[in-house]
């Protein structure tokens, strides 16, 4: 757990609040979503990439699709508070059952809502959506062999004795950045087209 903490001390070194009166502030921006008004100072936010900035929000408590919806959400017009909210019951393979890996159904949450999927009765549009999500889920299952939280990390989380375990070891702290990077870096590449 020692080098957990390291990372996210050199992670939360770049993270930076600009508030309204422009104070810029040291701060785990989890915390301060519930008292102010959150808002990453657009500087760095130009030189982060999407992927430092989703394993960032995970280094700093986002379960795995909150990473996502966070990293990805405020440029399609899903607000801070709302980009967290959505992804909450998702972690852990989907309310921590292990399930379709959060980081998946974040990136597909943000694939329907980057591409428009609002019209129920357009069914190209269905279609366009249905395909960039399959490339994704495609190209996920290429790189880690499936989209199973379970599979991908081992846990059977829904035994609470071996959820203790993988936690004490930081089973999800070694494996799953490796999933929200992939996950951030399909979604640059699909959302680019």
């Amino acid at each position: 757990m020692k080098n957990t903490t390291k990372k996210i001390e050199k992670l939360e070194l770049f993270i930076f609040i600009d508030y309204n009166n422009n104070q810029i502030e040291k701060l785990n921006p989890l915390i301060q979503l519930k008292k102010r008004k959150l808002k990453i100072n657009p500087m760095l936010d130009k030189i982060m990439s999407n992927i430092e900035k989703a394993l960032l929000q995970f280094g700093t408590g986002c379960n795995c699709c909150q990473a996502i919806t966070t990293t990805f959400g405020p440029d399609l017009g899903l607000n801070a508070q709302n980009s967290l909210k959505i992804g909450g019951a998702f972690g852990g393979g989907m309310s921590g059952l292990g399930n379709t890996c959060g980081a998946v159904s974040g990136a597909l949450m943000i694939i329907s809502l980057a591409l428009r999927n609002d019209n129920p009765e357009d069914v190209e549009n269905k279609d366009f959506v249905y395909e960039k999500g399959r490339k994704f889920l495609y190209k996920f299952t290429q790189s880690h062999g499936t989209v199973m939280c379970r599979d991908l990390t081992g846990v059977d989380m829904t035994k609470d004795d071996e959820l203790e375990k993988a936690k004490e070891n930081g089973v999800f702290e070694e494996k799953c950045p490796n999933f929200v990077k992939t996950a951030a870096k399909l979604l640059d590449e699909i959302l680019e087209k």
